[in-house]
């Protein structure tokens, strides 16, 4: 099961998850050798930054091209802009949680591993045969109880950074709702509206107006089951915030590179509004 709750992760920085790394009280190292739980945190806030901007930017790249085009699908009948952008944030959390738990959990763990093994050897120079050993299987079981707090702080932070893209691809969807409810005129997408009428047939067409409750919970579903994460029992959890807000810049430990982060891709689903 999940360790994390996508709302109790923080990503402004690395420094603020020291006190949820695991360590295991059987791992002989840190038996006789205790002063080596200092080299952890660190190794770990090192494979964070290794593998965060590739996965990060690679959810994205798959994850919003996917949530563009199905969101464009299913609300091009709908006038309501902030109906539309939560569900449209609901899909993209989601898809970019899950493709960067899925592109980096086995990499996480390998240099998490790689990243240990190295600083204890370098802190017990010379070391016997014996102590590489219990380096190994120190290294080993580290990296797999603490792999799943580095990728959450990388899915998250992708997510972050994924939100306020699509808001960008979508700005103008936004604004042509906003403008039509202005002038007392019921929005719809005429070139999609023409393709349904003579292409789909009747019984799985959009209808113009909003989405009916049971279609809206498929989008609450992906709000409330996000790959990697504790599932959330409330959607509502998830209101957009306003487009114009940024996080703070992240930054890394002493030692550890900064990167910088804007504010708000499991498989790609399609469906229609029905």
């Amino acid at each position: 099961e999940p360790r994390f709750n996508y709302l109790d992760v923080n990503v402004s920085s690395t420094s603020a998850f020291g006190h949820k790394i695991i360590f295991n009280p059987h791992i002989i190292l840190f038996q006789n050798y205790p002063h080596l739980k200092q080299f952890v945190k660190p190794a770990i806030e090192r494979s964070i930054q290794e593998w965060i901007h590739p996965v990060v930017d690679r959810s994205i790249k798959y994850a919003l091209t996917t949530c563009e085009q199905i969101i464009r699908k299913d609300f091009a009948f709908d006038p309501d802009e902030t109906r539309m952008r939560t569900c449209a944030h609901h899909m993209m959390r989601n898809l970019t949680a899950g493709m960067a738990m899925i592109t980096c959990r086995e990499q996480i763990l390998s240099t998490i591993s790689a990243n240990l093994k190295a600083a204890f050897i370098t802190a017990l120079i010379p070391t016997t045969p014996q102590q590489k050993d219990i380096i190994e299987s120190a290294a080993a079981v580290l990296a797999t109880e603490n792999m799943e707090l580095a990728c959450a702080f990388i899915q998250k932070t992708a997510v972050e950074k994924a939100l306020p893209e699509l808001d960008k691809r979508l700005m103008n969807d936004y604004e042509v709702r906003k403008i039509a409810r202005q002038e007392s005129r019921r929005y719809y997408d005429p070139m999609v509206l023409t393709y349904q009428t003579e292409r789909i047939p009747e019984r799985v067409r959009l209808r113009v107006g909003g989405p009916s409750d049971m279609q809206i919970i498929v989008y609450e579903e992906f709000a409330c089951n996000i790959p990697g994460f504790m599932p959330v029992r409330d959607a509502g959890m998830f209101i957009p915030k306003p487009t114009q807000e940024q996080i703070p810049q992240m930054t890394f430990a002493p030692g550890v590179a900064q990167t910088q982060v804007s504010n708000t891709n499991k498989a790609c689903i399609t469906f229609g509004m029905q």
